[in-house]
């Protein structure tokens, strides 16, 4: 990674600026396009928003009980645990990357292994050396039903669908399966009697990428409560073995916003698809595609701030020559109330350069954010919950 240091300098005035004003990876461009030629993106946003509607992809976890700023402000250390599970018609060998143990091991909690950084070495930069993330992965395990069994065989829903032909029920059989081998009261984080990061990692590739209804979307969810050595298994993330277009294993990209939610951060992407959200400017919206999903954006300032790793610097009067650090290495960004005054509404300004796991952004330079915490998300065009304002 390229640690060079980067500035910018901005006058700041306080005056009332004028805005425009389930949780889970999106999909690809090209599968949102490939979803508008067949007529079948509004079918899709329904069927997400339903899902939605049943907790897929709602924030959970640590959020819930402290806030996420309070259960993660300081230095932690943090404990996930990967599952692999394939099936009987598509055995984790068949595919391109034909994934180990290993294999995932270096992908996800290696430190100085990969080029590109592993998901580890993307949490420990983005929150400044506080947050450590470590794993045990475990599997293969083989599921009960072929793969096309917990997508509804192949009916749309994409493993988010009525249990249990969804993911809710691999998700069950992954977990008994690796009881033998699992003491899973290694992975409650907080003492709070519950297993905090799960991922099930499934054979083949995800819809998100492919666009196959015979394939699992990656997704947060939750299945009904497991009991094991003591705690409650509740919570998790689906993730695929490889990607659907570049023959490899699959990137740290899905794995890293998917636990984004686990922390309890929600999309930033406009989840009906008529605008762009964040855009490729945050790894909870299309950022998690940057670099082909080996360098993800980084959190936006606001995410940070909500993850307990920076605290906003409070404008309440003007000033000049205000030198800005890069926000990659740099935990400083700038608030802004609404008419001064505090509230709901505000402004957020940021220095992003191409640094870091910021490499692949699409540009470099100050970003303005405009911010309401009362807004639950981002579908409202004119009035999201966090809306990047445009230069023009």
């Amino acid at each position: 990674m390229n640690h060079r240091s980067a500035f910018a300098t901005l006058t700041i005035i306080i005056f009332v600026l004028f805005a425009a004003s389930l949780w889970a990876v999106p999909p690809t461009d090209e599968v949102i396009q490939k979803l508008r030629d067949e007529g079948k993106l509004d079918q899709f946003v329904q069927m997400m928003a339903d899902a939605r509607a049943r907790g897929v992809n709602n924030p959970t976890m640590l959020a819930d009980k402290d806030g996420a700023s309070a259960a993660l402000a300081g230095k932690q250390t943090y404990k996930a645990l990967v599952i692999l599970v394939d099936f009987s018609d598509k055995v984790y060998t068949a595919g391109w990357a034909a994934g180990t143990p290993e294999d995932f091991d270096s992908l996800l909690f290696s430190t100085g292994k990969n080029p590109t950084g592993s998901m580890s070495e993307y949490y420990f930069e983005n929150s400044y050396g506080n947050f450590t993330l470590q794993g045990t992965v475990v599997g293969w395990v083989r599921a009960a039903e072929g793969a096309g069994y917990y997508t509804g065989d192949c009916d749309g829903s994409h493993g988010m669908g009525s249990y249990p032909q969804n993911a809710q029920r691999l998700v069950e059989e992954a977990v008994d399966l690796a009881d033998a081998s699992v003491d899973f009261s290694e992975f409650d984080n907080n003492g709070d009697g519950t297993v905090d990061g799960l991922f099930v990692v499934h054979a083949g590739t995800g819809y998100e990428e492919s666009g196959n209804d015979c394939e699992i979307h990656s997704h947060q969810w939750n299945i009904s409560s497991r009991y094991r050595d003591g705690v409650r298994i509740y919570s998790y993330s689906i993730e695929p073995e490889e990607t659907a277009s570049q023959n490899r294993l699959s990137a740290i990209g899905v794995y890293c916003h998917e636990f984004g939610h686990v922390l309890g951060l929600p999309d930033l992407y406009d989840t009906d698809y008529s605008s762009s959200g964040a855009g490729y400017w945050e790894l909870m919206a299309s950022g998690s595609y940057n670099g082909s999903s080996q360098t993800p954006a980084g959190f936006s300032a606001w995410s940070k701030s909500k993850l307990g790793w920076l605290t906003l610097t409070n404008i309440t009067s003007n000033q000049t020559d205000v030198s800005i650090p890069a926000l990659a290495f740099n935990p400083a960004a700038y608030r802004l109330w609404k008419h001064g005054a505090t509230g709901s509404q505000y402004w957020i300004i940021e220095n992003r350069q191409r640094m870091g796991f910021d490499a692949a952004l699409p540009g470099d330079g100050l970003l303005i954010w405009h911010i309401d915490d009362a807004v639950g998300g981002n579908t409202n065009d004119w009035h999201p919950k966090v809306f990047l304002e445009q230069a023009d």
